[in-house]
């Protein structure tokens, strides 16, 4: 880690400790990627880039890495999870630190947070395999577009695309169907299911890491609900997406952003999210996972796909 970083990261976790949130502070000592960090007092999450933690990232027990409330995925159930990974790690195990979702053509779909501050040259992504130890396909990324309108304080517009060497080819795997027939009233009703390699325990219990996908199904939850005071208290948007029980005993987690979130809809699974962010530990009554809701860019999408040159 530069010293810059470094005084940085220091700084920012001061920062967490002296204005009383110490569970922030915590969880940015500990399991330090932010988009789960938010604050007990609601507030926007300060930000610690996952890219920047995976930059300096030491395997050890503080780091371990599962959905929490989840199960093992099998192989072919979510041929569209990919894993975003550092080039210059030793293995793909040690590089992961983000998800996405590969939507055709070669683009992966994640987190503005996971990737505004990387290069394309540092980056890869894995397809084709459930388990980051081996049997997937590592690709060079080309491109990196985040959001325009990616905002990282209130965590709004929280979206991007890489396009990986190769284009379609350079993927392995089926990609994922679109959620553009989904009658909004219809969702609510519907079980979201979230896959990741992310932090399977809350924080302070650690108990090292693991390579294998992990996947949770969650109720999905109505933006009221999830705006009011005990959960988010007005951070929530139109644009995003709520889903967990209410006890959050199950939940996506630190490294699960960017991954899909999906629902099956007219006998197809249809990516409906991207994981965004959650409260610091990942527990707590109402500390829902919050996710990107795809529908909502679906313009944006069209336009970077088909008219960026290449």
């Amino acid at each position: 880690m530069t010293l810059m970083r470094c005084l940085v990261r220091l700084a920012v976790v001061v920062a967490a400790a002296g204005s009383g949130n110490a569970a922030t502070a915590a969880c940015l000592e500990r399991h330090p990627l932010t988009s789960h960090c938010l604050r007990s007092d609601n507030s926007s999450p300060s930000h610690d880039s996952p890219w920047a933690v995976a930059q300096r990232r030491v395997n050890s027990a503080s780091e371990s890495a599962k959905i929490v409330g989840g199960v093992l995925a099998e192989q072919g159930q979510d041929p569209w999870q990919v894993a975003l990974v550092l080039k210059d790690k030793p293995t793909v195990f040690d590089g992961q630190f983000c998800g996405g979702a590969n939507i055709g053509g070669g683009w992966v779909l994640t987190a503005a947070h996971c990737v505004d501050e990387a290069p394309a040259s540092a980056l890869a992504v894995y397809s084709g395999s459930t388990s980051l130890r081996g049997g997937g396909r590592l690709t060079p990324v080309e491109r990196v577009v985040v959001h325009p309108n990616w905002d990282r304080e209130r965590v709004r517009n929280d979206i991007a695309l890489l396009l990986v060497q190769g284009g379609a080819a350079g993927l392995v795997g089926q990609p994922v169907e679109g959620p553009a027939d989904i009658p909004p009233a219809m969702l609510p009703l519907l079980k979201l299911r979230t896959t990741g390699w992310g932090n399977s325990l809350r924080l302070g219990d650690d108990s090292g890491r693991e390579p294998e996908l992990m996947s949770v199904e969650l109720p999905v939850v109505d933006e009221v609900a999830c705006n009011a005071p005990p959960a988010y208290d007005g951070l929530i948007t139109p644009q995003m997406l709520c889903a967990g029980p209410e006890d959050t005993s199950k939940s996506s987690c630190n490294g699960d952003s960017g991954g899909p979130a999906t629902v099956e809809f007219a006998g197809l699974r249809r990516l409906v999210g991207i994981v965004s962010f959650g409260k610091a530990g990942c527990q707590g009554r109402h500390a829902y996972s919050v996710f990107t809701r795809v529908s909502a860019y679906g313009p944006w999408i069209r336009q970077v796909v088909t008219e960026l040159p290449r």
